[in-house]
Protein backbone atom coordinates (compact mmCIF):
# COMPACT_ATOMS: atom_id res chain seq x y z
CA UNK A 1 0.00 0.00 0.00
CA UNK A 2 1.30 3.31 -1.04
CA UNK A 3 1.35 6.39 1.25
CA UNK A 4 -1.20 8.28 -0.74
CA UNK A 5 -3.29 5.12 -0.08
CA UNK A 6 -2.84 5.15 3.45
CA UNK A 7 -3.08 8.94 3.85
CA UNK A 8 -6.52 8.34 1.71
CA UNK A 9 -7.61 5.42 4.16
CA UNK A 10 -7.45 7.95 7.25
CA UNK A 11 -8.83 10.10 5.50
CA UNK A 12 -11.63 8.28 4.69
CA UNK A 13 -12.18 6.33 8.30
CA UNK A 14 -11.92 10.00 9.48
CA UNK A 15 -15.29 11.16 7.74
CA UNK A 16 -16.83 8.38 8.45
CA UNK A 17 -16.69 8.88 12.11
CA UNK A 18 -17.51 12.22 11.89
CA UNK A 19 -20.92 10.91 9.41
CA UNK A 20 -21.39 8.36 12.23
CA UNK A 21 -21.37 11.00 15.12
CA UNK A 22 -23.75 13.30 13.77
CA UNK A 23 -26.10 10.59 12.89
CA UNK A 24 -25.74 9.02 16.30
CA UNK A 25 -26.79 12.72 17.84
CA UNK A 26 -29.72 12.57 15.39
CA UNK A 27 -30.91 9.39 16.92
CA UNK A 28 -30.61 10.62 20.57
CA UNK A 29 -32.86 13.74 19.30
CA UNK A 30 -35.31 11.68 18.11
CA UNK A 31 -37.59 9.27 19.81
CA UNK A 32 -37.27 5.34 18.83
CA UNK A 33 -39.36 4.26 16.15
CA UNK A 34 -39.88 0.14 15.82
CA UNK A 35 -38.99 -1.11 12.72
CA UNK A 36 -35.99 -3.21 11.57
CA UNK A 37 -32.97 -3.01 12.67
CA UNK A 38 -30.39 -0.82 9.95
CA UNK A 39 -26.75 -1.34 9.52
CA UNK A 40 -24.24 1.59 10.30
CA UNK A 41 -23.76 2.56 5.96
CA UNK A 42 -28.10 2.80 5.66
CA UNK A 43 -28.39 4.91 8.63
CA UNK A 44 -25.52 7.13 6.80
CA UNK A 45 -26.96 7.28 4.02
CA UNK A 46 -30.46 8.14 4.73
CA UNK A 47 -29.02 10.84 7.79
CA UNK A 48 -26.07 12.86 5.11
CA UNK A 49 -26.35 16.36 5.57
CA UNK A 50 -28.97 18.65 4.21
CA UNK A 51 -26.90 19.65 1.11
CA UNK A 52 -26.84 15.86 0.18
CA UNK A 53 -22.77 16.10 -0.25
CA UNK A 54 -20.90 13.45 2.09
CA UNK A 55 -17.38 14.68 2.39
CA UNK A 56 -15.59 11.26 1.17
CA UNK A 57 -13.08 10.42 -1.17
CA UNK A 58 -13.96 8.37 -3.83
CA UNK A 59 -11.63 5.56 -5.01
CA UNK A 60 -12.56 3.64 -8.38
CA UNK A 61 -10.01 0.92 -7.42
CA UNK A 62 -11.38 -1.82 -4.76
CA UNK A 63 -7.99 -2.26 -3.59
CA UNK A 64 -8.05 1.08 -1.68
CA UNK A 65 -11.25 -0.11 -0.07
CA UNK A 66 -11.28 0.02 4.05
CA UNK A 67 -10.60 -3.41 5.97
CA UNK A 68 -13.85 -4.61 7.76
CA UNK A 69 -12.54 -3.83 11.25
CA UNK A 70 -11.51 0.40 10.12
CA UNK A 71 -15.62 0.42 9.83
CA UNK A 72 -17.00 2.15 12.41
CA UNK A 73 -19.71 -0.60 13.74
CA UNK A 74 -23.43 0.22 15.45
CA UNK A 75 -22.58 0.47 18.68
CA UNK A 76 -19.93 2.32 18.43
CA UNK A 77 -20.23 5.35 19.58
CA UNK A 78 -18.08 8.35 18.55
CA UNK A 79 -18.67 11.98 20.06
CA UNK A 80 -18.90 15.10 17.67
CA UNK A 81 -15.40 16.68 18.78
CA UNK A 82 -13.82 13.74 18.73
CA UNK A 83 -14.69 13.10 15.67
CA UNK A 84 -14.17 16.18 14.51
CA UNK A 85 -9.85 16.37 15.99
CA UNK A 86 -9.87 12.79 13.44
CA UNK A 87 -11.57 14.75 10.71
CA UNK A 88 -9.07 17.73 10.77
CA UNK A 89 -5.92 15.59 11.62
CA UNK A 90 -6.61 13.52 8.58
CA UNK A 91 -7.39 16.62 6.29
CA UNK A 92 -4.22 18.26 7.81
CA UNK A 93 -2.30 15.14 6.90
CA UNK A 94 -3.65 14.84 3.24
CA UNK A 95 -3.09 18.62 2.54
CA UNK A 96 0.70 18.13 3.57
CA UNK A 97 0.46 14.64 1.13
CA UNK A 98 -1.08 16.49 -1.48
CA UNK A 99 1.67 19.76 -1.18
CA UNK A 100 4.46 16.84 -1.63
CA UNK A 101 3.35 15.15 -4.62
CA UNK A 102 2.58 18.74 -6.51
CA UNK A 103 5.78 19.59 -5.82
CA UNK A 104 8.21 20.13 -8.62
CA UNK A 105 10.81 17.96 -9.47
CA UNK A 106 13.87 19.07 -10.49
CA UNK A 107 13.93 21.54 -13.58
CA UNK A 108 17.32 21.07 -15.40
CA UNK A 109 16.50 24.38 -17.46
CA UNK A 110 15.92 26.15 -14.12
CA UNK A 111 18.65 24.95 -12.68
CA UNK A 112 21.03 26.06 -15.98
CA UNK A 113 19.56 29.64 -16.00
CA UNK A 114 19.73 29.74 -12.44
CA UNK A 115 24.05 29.16 -12.18
CA UNK A 116 24.33 31.05 -15.82
CA UNK A 117 22.59 34.11 -13.30
CA UNK A 118 24.96 33.54 -10.51
CA UNK A 119 27.78 33.65 -12.57
CA UNK A 120 26.48 36.97 -14.00
CA UNK A 121 26.06 38.01 -10.74
CA UNK A 122 29.62 37.26 -9.55
CA UNK A 123 31.28 39.12 -12.34
CA UNK A 124 28.98 42.08 -11.95
CA UNK A 125 29.90 42.25 -7.96
CA UNK A 126 33.77 42.32 -8.96
CA UNK A 127 33.35 44.86 -11.44
CA UNK A 128 31.22 47.01 -9.48
CA UNK A 129 34.50 46.20 -6.83
CA UNK A 130 36.68 47.14 -9.17
CA UNK A 131 35.21 50.45 -10.13
CA UNK A 132 34.72 51.42 -5.92
CA UNK A 133 38.52 50.59 -5.84
CA UNK A 134 39.65 52.66 -8.79
CA UNK A 135 37.29 56.03 -7.82
CA UNK A 136 39.02 55.40 -4.16
CA UNK A 137 42.32 54.19 -4.61
CA UNK A 138 42.68 56.71 -7.49
CA UNK A 139 41.26 59.82 -5.41
CA UNK A 140 38.21 60.47 -7.93
CA UNK A 141 35.64 60.18 -4.65
CA UNK A 142 37.65 62.74 -3.12
CA UNK A 143 37.84 64.98 -5.90
CA UNK A 144 34.53 64.69 -6.90
CA UNK A 145 32.49 64.45 -3.07
CA UNK A 146 34.73 66.35 -1.39
CA UNK A 147 36.31 68.85 -3.74
CA UNK A 148 34.61 69.77 -6.23
CA UNK A 149 30.62 69.13 -4.96
CA UNK A 150 31.91 70.87 -1.70
CA UNK A 151 32.29 73.75 -4.12
CA UNK A 152 29.27 74.22 -6.02
CA UNK A 153 27.05 73.64 -3.10
CA UNK A 154 28.16 76.93 -1.99
CA UNK A 155 27.44 78.30 -5.60
CA UNK A 156 23.57 80.01 -5.70
CA UNK A 157 21.23 80.24 -8.44
CA UNK A 158 21.77 83.12 -10.87
CA UNK A 159 25.56 83.37 -10.01
CA UNK A 160 28.54 83.94 -12.04
CA UNK A 161 32.10 84.06 -12.14
CA UNK A 162 31.87 88.00 -11.92
CA UNK A 163 29.87 87.90 -8.99
CA UNK A 164 31.99 85.32 -7.36
CA UNK A 165 35.32 87.76 -7.67
CA UNK A 166 38.07 86.14 -5.52
CA UNK A 167 35.84 83.61 -4.18
CA UNK A 168 36.40 81.31 -6.42
CA UNK A 169 38.44 78.39 -6.26
CA UNK A 170 39.07 77.46 -9.33
CA UNK A 171 39.20 78.86 -13.12
CA UNK A 172 35.50 78.21 -13.91
CA UNK A 173 33.36 79.85 -16.56
CA UNK A 174 29.93 80.11 -18.22
CA UNK A 175 28.73 79.01 -14.59
CA UNK A 176 24.89 77.79 -14.55
CA UNK A 177 23.03 76.72 -10.99
CA UNK A 178 19.57 75.10 -10.92
CA UNK A 179 18.23 73.93 -8.12
CA UNK A 180 14.94 71.71 -8.31
CA UNK A 181 12.46 69.36 -6.61
CA UNK A 182 12.60 65.44 -7.53
CA UNK A 183 10.99 62.48 -6.34
CA UNK A 184 7.49 60.84 -6.92
CA UNK A 185 6.17 63.45 -4.17
CA UNK A 186 8.99 66.24 -4.98
CA UNK A 187 10.61 65.62 -1.77
CA UNK A 188 13.77 65.62 -2.83
CA UNK A 189 16.43 68.46 -3.88
CA UNK A 190 18.09 68.34 -7.22
CA UNK A 191 20.66 70.63 -7.88
CA UNK A 192 22.20 70.93 -11.27
CA UNK A 193 25.39 72.70 -11.99
CA UNK A 194 27.23 73.78 -15.22
CA UNK A 195 30.63 75.38 -15.67
CA UNK A 196 33.66 74.93 -18.24
CA UNK A 197 37.10 74.98 -17.01
CA UNK A 198 39.98 74.69 -19.62
CA UNK A 199 37.88 74.35 -22.55
CA UNK A 200 35.90 71.08 -21.27
CA UNK A 201 32.11 71.15 -19.82
CA UNK A 202 31.12 69.82 -17.19
CA UNK A 203 27.90 69.07 -15.18
CA UNK A 204 27.18 67.77 -11.33
CA UNK A 205 23.91 66.77 -10.63
CA UNK A 206 23.46 66.16 -7.02
CA UNK A 207 20.60 64.88 -5.47
CA UNK A 208 19.85 65.18 -1.80
CA UNK A 209 17.53 62.15 -0.44
CA UNK A 210 17.94 64.29 3.08
CA UNK A 211 18.04 62.56 6.36
CA UNK A 212 18.10 58.55 7.31
CA UNK A 213 16.87 56.98 9.97
CA UNK A 214 18.80 54.04 12.29
CA UNK A 215 17.20 50.73 13.74
CA UNK A 216 16.21 52.87 16.62
CA UNK A 217 14.82 55.39 14.86
CA UNK A 218 17.62 57.99 15.59
CA UNK A 219 19.02 60.67 13.01
CA UNK A 220 21.95 58.75 11.48
CA UNK A 221 23.25 59.54 7.82
CA UNK A 222 22.00 61.34 4.75
CA UNK A 223 21.45 59.84 1.61
CA UNK A 224 21.83 60.67 -2.18
CA UNK A 225 23.15 60.23 -5.86
CA UNK A 226 25.47 62.29 -8.02
CA UNK A 227 26.40 62.15 -11.58
CA UNK A 228 29.16 63.39 -13.39
CA UNK A 229 28.85 65.10 -17.37
CA UNK A 230 31.57 65.27 -19.37
CA UNK A 231 31.42 67.04 -22.60
CA UNK A 232 27.41 65.80 -22.47
CA UNK A 233 27.81 62.50 -21.61
CA UNK A 234 27.27 60.76 -18.07
CA UNK A 235 30.88 59.40 -16.90
CA UNK A 236 30.28 58.86 -13.47
CA UNK A 237 27.18 57.76 -11.40
CA UNK A 238 27.97 57.17 -7.54
CA UNK A 239 25.58 56.72 -4.47
CA UNK A 240 27.21 59.11 -2.04
CA UNK A 241 26.35 59.23 1.76
CA UNK A 242 27.21 61.31 4.82
CA UNK A 243 27.01 60.93 8.56
CA UNK A 244 24.84 63.66 10.38
CA UNK A 245 27.73 64.20 12.96
CA UNK A 246 29.92 65.17 10.03
CA UNK A 247 31.03 68.71 10.96
CA UNK A 248 31.03 70.12 7.48
CA UNK A 249 27.65 69.17 6.27
CA UNK A 250 29.25 68.75 1.89
CA UNK A 251 31.56 66.18 3.63
CA UNK A 252 30.08 63.41 1.46
CA UNK A 253 31.67 59.40 0.79
CA UNK A 254 31.07 57.15 -2.15
CA UNK A 255 29.19 54.18 -1.13
CA UNK A 256 28.53 52.51 -4.64
CA UNK A 257 29.06 53.17 -8.33
CA UNK A 258 26.64 52.85 -10.93
CA UNK A 259 28.14 53.89 -13.62
CA UNK A 260 31.67 54.62 -14.79
CA UNK A 261 33.57 56.09 -18.26
CA UNK A 262 36.98 56.38 -17.91
CA UNK A 263 39.01 59.42 -19.99
CA UNK A 264 40.24 62.05 -20.28
CA UNK A 265 38.02 64.34 -18.00
CA UNK A 266 39.24 61.88 -14.85
CA UNK A 267 42.66 64.01 -15.21
CA UNK A 268 40.67 66.95 -15.87
CA UNK A 269 38.50 66.49 -12.45
CA UNK A 270 41.76 65.83 -10.62
CA UNK A 271 43.19 69.33 -11.88
CA UNK A 272 40.23 70.64 -10.63
CA UNK A 273 40.74 68.81 -7.01
CA UNK A 274 43.58 70.47 -7.10
CA UNK A 275 43.23 73.57 -7.42
CA UNK A 276 40.28 73.66 -4.96
CA UNK A 277 41.98 71.38 -2.51
CA UNK A 278 45.17 74.68 -2.48
CA UNK A 279 42.67 77.03 -2.62
CA UNK A 280 41.10 75.90 0.90
CA UNK A 281 44.38 75.21 2.57
CA UNK A 282 45.31 78.87 1.57
CA UNK A 283 41.94 80.08 3.11
CA UNK A 284 42.69 78.13 6.54
CA UNK A 285 46.16 79.33 6.56
CA UNK A 286 44.86 83.06 6.41
CA UNK A 287 41.97 82.43 9.01
CA UNK A 288 44.70 80.95 11.13
CA UNK A 289 46.49 84.27 10.64
CA UNK A 290 44.34 86.42 11.42
CA UNK A 291 43.47 84.44 14.50
CA UNK A 292 47.09 84.96 15.22
CA UNK A 293 47.20 88.83 14.58
CA UNK A 294 44.20 89.03 16.73
CA UNK A 295 45.71 87.64 19.62
CA UNK A 296 48.98 89.06 19.42
CA UNK A 297 46.66 93.04 19.01
CA UNK A 298 44.99 91.77 22.36
CA UNK A 299 48.13 91.21 23.64
CA UNK A 300 49.35 94.66 23.62
CA UNK A 301 46.73 96.02 24.90
CA UNK A 302 47.18 94.36 27.99
CA UNK A 303 49.58 96.40 30.25
CA UNK A 304 51.01 94.17 33.03
CA UNK A 305 54.27 94.93 35.15
CA UNK A 306 57.50 93.67 34.21
CA UNK A 307 57.84 90.99 36.79
CA UNK A 308 54.48 89.37 36.27
CA UNK A 309 55.38 89.30 32.47
CA UNK A 310 57.03 86.11 32.39
CA UNK A 311 54.17 84.19 35.00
Amino acid sequence: MTSRQRYRRAFRAAVEAYIASKVSRKLQDKPEQPGPLQSSSSIAETLQPEDGKVPAVSEDDSSHALPQEDLLQEDEKVSTAEAANRLSAALASYSKQIQNEERPGPDTELQSARRKRDSELESARRKMKKAMQIVEEGGISHALCRSLLCEVLDWEVGITESDLQNNLAFDATEIKVDVEKAGPLEQYEETNVEFTFDGWRFRVVHLDKGLGYSIDDKPSHYSGTINLHFNDDLVLSMDIIRYAETWNPSYWGCSRVTALDPGDWMRVLLRISAKIDSYKRQQRERSNLDLDNDVLEAASRINLPDDMKNI
